[in-house]
């Protein structure tokens, strides 16, 4: 009885959300996938003896059996996308002379910084990042031109913990390479290949400009990011403002602009007597050509599938499911492309949805409040509709950047009905902008007047800082009892629910004692040397990485581990005071509390009593453990080797190549006189260098560029990265 009960529940979920049912399995086989390297012939043999079993009627009614083909069925499409992806690296030989399709510009407010491209050549191609070198030369979107002396290279994977991996970033775009022009390469234009990207772009292109010679730069790059998403060519100082707000979601065009153009166009049919079907129709045929416009990037193709899903159904005579809806729409973007799962844009975009189609329901019947005023009903249905939003994204919000934008739920009353009339207004005037009568300048002025009043009031809100919330040392802590507050609205009563709570709880408890265990990581740096040391006691960073014009090691490697580590207090030490060890202090003093500083000499720039001066071979206790210090001298410049007993480990830090080399010791150096004896017959030893800079003979079969990470549980160092 039991089990039958449990079998309807479970045929209840399949009968009411069956394409949701469908997504959730097949993100579990991307995700496993993901983890698990799997061979891709040995996974397309068992699903194809999967669906050869169906055949038979024992298993035909096996739910459970269709649940592993779903699985199978995510696995087999990521392995193939990666398969993909790990041929076109592997293309060799590439010629100097190559047939360029330029598919995308990357800008920003001032200039074309680089353009996403198909590279082709003989009976191969690839896509690949491309820049011109000393080029004043503008490529144009869809066309195909023949380029001499371009370099390409395969884009090197990300080698240190926590930061930013604009590989795997571009992996998600389908580009593999990054390529560049020399001041000999000569360009050739051939023809149009792509007519549909080539014409929208135009088009967008003619109207950014009206936009930008009516307005300026300041409001018209705001028009332009609201109505066409071009946001990268937003003034910083202007697009950070909506980041600390938590409002820069606006700034995407995405699900809120598409809703936004089919709520006025639909509302406007309705008050024209439109048959239904005709003006869903008509929806659909302006939602495409707002696509077109925009130039079909991914968050307006993800919106405008949702939203095209959720609209058509009604023809079909279908009964209607929003979250099938959403779900049909991003079971097709994940089929054509698995590796969008792990876009944040996309994980934001339906996160925010089925938050909403989830909570917001429940939440009205809970809360039960109907007020008659239809302006107060407005405010209310949006505070709680921001506030469905807000917490179903709050959990990736705090998991990617480590914030929670705590008041966002109650700005966003302001600005996106600001957000609406601006975007109505441009749609307005836009016709408006290509004629110089009257009424032009009536819609014109009108538009200013509402940019400038979004303005003022992002200007007046940014006065204050208690939007945003950081939330790095608790962070399981805070995103558990997120997830908790939606599933009791989700399951209430329910014992999937409370199971879940259970594990959310326990999950919670364990994942912060993880993060409270000691760690050491070596950072990999092109010429820089840093290591960092965590503790619960003391932190301590090793040098501070490289500073120079081109390149700063702390900014770009360092200080994105120690947030994402919630480390506040720090000491340091330095050794050796030049632009590759130390010229980065001052922007460590800026952001943390440094409590020691321990250098081989004076420091005149930072105040004395935090500089502890080593003149001599001797040692420091610092938290847990302790610090050798051997002074030595090279080429007049006071230096001095780090030998650090971590419990079964010994780190050594070598400027000078006069260390034992001993067992179970991971080694860091910019020596050039290893000696090869020592190292290779230890297989204990690791060996850690900068990229490039070692000279001796046949080193580079023992560098490893990535970066070295432990962690220590128990009393055993665990290598993790």
């Amino acid at each position: 009885m039991e089990n039958n009960s449990k079998k309807r529940n479970f045929d209840n979920i399949f009968q009411r959300t069956p394409i949701l049912s469908f997504l959730i399995l097949f993100v579990i086989g991307i995700l496993i996938s993901n983890f698990i390297e799997m061979d891709l012939l040995f996974i397309s043999l068992v699903l194809v003896l999967f669906l050869v079993l169906t055949f038979f009627k024992s298993i035909k009614s096996n739910d459970y059996f269709f649940i592993l083909i779903i699985i199978l069925a995510g696995i087999l499409r990521l392995t193939i996308a990666e398969e993909i992806i790990s041929e076109k690296r592997k293309i060799e030989n590439i010629p100097e002379k190559v047939t360029v399709q330029i598919k995308k510009l990357n800008t920003n407010p001032f200039y074309i910084k680089s353009y996403n491209c198909n590279i082709k050549f003989n009976n191969n191609s690839f896509q690949s990042v491309l820049y011109l070198k000393n080029s004043k030369r503008i490529l144009a979107v869809g066309k195909e031109y023949e380029i001499s002396n371009v370099k390409s290279e395969v884009i090197e994977p990300q080698n240190n913990p926590f930061v930013f991996d604009y590989r795997r970033y571009m992996e998600i775009k389908g580009i593999t390479h990054s390529s560049q022009t020399t001041k000999d390469s000569q360009i050739i234009e051939k023809q149009i290949c792509n007519p549909l990207s080539y014409y929208s772009q135009r088009i967008r292109r003619n109207i950014s400009s009206k936009i930008i010679s009516t307005y300026g730069i300041k409001k018209g790059s705001l028009i332009n990011g609201f109505f066409l998403g071009l946001k990268k060519e937003i003034p910083e100082n202007l697009s950070n403002s909506f980041n600390n707000l938590g409002i820069s979601h606006l700034l995407a065009v995405s699900g809120l602009h598409v809703g936004f153009i089919v709520l006025l166009f639909y509302q406007l049919f309705i008050f024209l007597s439109m048959p239904k079907k005709l003006r869903i129709i008509l929806i659909l045929f302006l939602m495409f050509g707002y696509c077109y416009i925009i130039g079909f990037s991914a968050s307006i193709v993800r919106a405008s599938l949702m939203t095209g899903f959720f609209l058509i159904s009604p023809l079909f005579n279908r009964k209607h499911n929003a979250l099938n809806s959403v779900a049909i729409a991003g079971l097709v973007i994940l089929l054509w492309n698995p590796m969008t799962f792990f876009d944040v844009g996309f994980q934001f975009s339906f996160s925010a949805v089925f938050g909403i189609i989830l909570i917001y329901t429940r939440m009205k019947k809970m809360i039960n409040f109907h007020p008659e005023n239809k302006l107060i009903e407005y405010i209310y249905n949006l505070i709680l509709v921001s506030f469905c939003a807000a917490l179903a994204t709050a959990p990736l919000s705090i998991y990617y950047f480590g914030v929670f934008n705590s008041l966002a739920i109650f700005i966003n009353i302001i600005f996106i009905p600001l957000t609406f009339l601006v975007l109505a207004a441009t749609m307005i005037t836009l016709p408006f902008l290509y004629f110089a009568h009257f009424p032009s300048n009536l819609f014109i002025n009108g538009l200013d007047a509402l940019i400038s009043l979004f303005l003022k009031t992002i200007q007046f809100a940014n006065k204050f800082s208690f939007w945003t919330i950081h939330l790095s040392e608790f962070k399981a802590l805070f995103i558990s009892v997120i997830l908790i507050i939606f599933i009791l609205i989700l399951f209430k009563k329910s014992i999937i629910g409370k199971y879940l709570i259970l594990f959310l709880i326990l999950s919670s408890f364990i994942f912060t004692i993880w993060n409270r265990q000691d760690e050491v990581i070596i950072f990999s740096l092109e010429k820089g040397r840093s290591v960092l040391i965590k503790n619960s006691d003391n932190s301590v960073l090793i040098n501070t990485g490289e500073s120079s014009y081109f390149n700063n090691d702390f900014e770009r490697t360092i200080k994105p581990v120690m947030d994402k580590l919630a480390i506040k207090k720090i000491s340091v030490i330095i050794t050796k005071n030049d632009k590759y060890h130390s010229f980065n202090l001052d922007k460590l003093l800026q952001n943390y509390e440094v409590e020691n500083i321990y250098s081989p000499e004076k420091m005149n720039f930072i105040s004395g009593e935090k500089v502890t001066v080593i003149e001599n071979d001797s040692t420091a206790n610092i938290g847990k453990y302790t610090y050798r210090f051997s002074r030595s001298s090279y080429y007049g410049k006071g230096i001095f080797n780090i030998s650090v007993k971590l419990r079964n480990k010994n780190l050594l830090i070598l400027e000078k190549d006069d260390e034992e080399f001993t067992d179970n010791s991971i080694i860091i150096s910019n020596t050039d006189k290893l000696d090869l004896e020592k190292l290779l017959p230890n297989s204990e030893v690791i060996f850690v260098s900068n990229k490039g800079k070692s000279k001796v003979q046949n080193i580079y079969n023992l560098l490893d560029n990535k970066a070295k990470r432990w962690k220590l549980v128990g009393k055993k160092w665990i290598s993790l990265f």
